[in-house]
């Protein structure tokens, strides 16, 4: 096992993210239930496995410490064995677990404390075969020993795991407390499919790609083959260049692009206004300002939003009218007359610039995570092509 293949931990946790997906695809439709249910045993699960990890991390660390020393002791006996030994050791340049002399207390016939010799692995790249630690040669001997190596890696994959699985408790608990304003059985058995939004499913596949990105470069890093990990530097800088422009974009174009979202997404809400979630935010913002639709009452009788809402029966969500009606039309005397636009641009003047800061603040945390992956992704392909550290 390589430190170098750490550096796809960073792309799958980026990857392996929850995502907000529509209640009734987790559960039957129309059970709400079910939906609360699925996120509680997978807050749980998660919880329990940061905690076991935590606390087993020594007796983990301890376990791998023993499979290396038994590599060891299988040198000779075990092909498998005698490519790990030397891979690690010319790799970290270190020799033996503790230090050089565990070679001579080993059941390796070949190796003694009388003759000196060593696996020619113990030894700077340019020394000949023969790595002996007496004489003049045993300033080529590499005399510290893997066991720091070994621990830190271990580490660093504890604390990757620990992190990723702690960032999908966290994002799954506030799924969780999200899932009371989004009631499952206000949406029909039939419209299931109908409430995955555009940026769910973009979620869904964007992840999808990275995790098969990590997976691919993993692949390449454990058969060594340099092809494959050519490829995954390539998605890496391309995924790197994509976040760099996004960075540029938020923080040189953010009042333009602040301008654009704020003209387009609350329409984009009214024509979504089915949603239960967007429903429930529309309605609470016209409640709360006293004004019906973005421009006019009339947007909600645009692209035939409900059968409810058409031109001719002249009815409106109930939150355009004051709170003591049953129904809303466009003659009711309670009916708020005003549109909501300047209360909408008002309020997203407000939040969208940070918004944009906090996304370029984001990006740059993924660029920098790329950036780090690319480098030792690199490193690794050109030791691998030129049979540096290669058993």
């Amino acid at each position: 096992m390589s430190a170098n293949y750490s550096i796809y931990t960073v792309p799958f946790a980026l990857g392996s993210r929850h995502n907000d997906l529509s209640p009734c695809c987790y559960g039957l439709p129309g059970s709400s239930g079910k939906y609360c249910i699925f996120l509680s045993i997978a807050f749980i699960l998660a919880v329990i496995t940061v905690i076991i990890g935590f606390v087993a991390s020594a007796f983990i660390v301890s376990t791998v410490d023993a499979v290396f020393r038994n590599h060891l002791l299988f040198y000779h006996k075990m092909g498998s064995s005698k490519s790990f030994i030397d891979h690690v050791q010319k790799e970290n340049k270190c020799c033996g677990y503790n230090n050089h002399e565990d070679w001579w207390i080993s059941e390796v016939p070949e190796f003694t404390v009388n003759n000196g010799l060593l696996p020619s692995t113990c030894c700077e790249p340019h020394a000949e075969n023969m790595c002996q630690f007496h004489g003049i040669q045993s300033r080529k001997v590499f005399t510290q020993g893997c066991k720091h190596f070994v621990e830190t890696t271990t580490n660093l994959y504890l604390i990757a795991i620990m992190a990723s699985i702690t960032a999908i408790a966290l994002l799954t608990f506030h799924n969780l407390k999200q899932w009371k304003d989004v009631s499952v059985s206000e949406v029909p058995p039939d419209q299931c499919f109908h409430t995955l939004h555009p940026t769910h499913v973009g979620n869904i596949v964007t992840s999808a790609i990275i995790v098969a990105v990590a997976i691919f470069g993993l692949l390449g890093a454990i058969m060594k083959n340099s092809c494959l990990l050519i490829i995954y530097c390539i998605v890496l800088a391309c995924t790197l260049v994509i976040c760099i422009i996004f960075i540029v974009a938020t923080l040189f174009f953010g009042s333009v692009l602040s301008s654009i979202v704020v003209q387009a997404s609350f329409p984009q809400m009214i024509k979504n206004y089915k949603d239960p979630g967007t429903k429930k935010t529309i309605d609470d913002f016209q409640k709360k300002y006293l004004c019906c639709g973005y421009e006019s009452f009339e947007d909600f009788w645009i692209d035939e939003l409900s059968p409810e809402f058409t031109r001719k029966n002249n009815y409106l969500p109930k939150s355009c009218c004051g709170s003591s009606v049953r129904t809303c039309q466009h003659l009711d005397s309670t009916l708020f007359s005003k549109p909501c636009k300047p209360f909408v641009d008002q309020s997203m003047a407000k939040v969208v610039p940070w918004a944009f800061y906090l996304i370029a603040i984001v990006f740059g945390i993924i660029a920098l995570s790329v950036l780090i992956s690319l480098i030792l992704a690199s490193i690794l392909t050109s030791k691998i092509r030129s049979g540096y550290g290669m058993a």
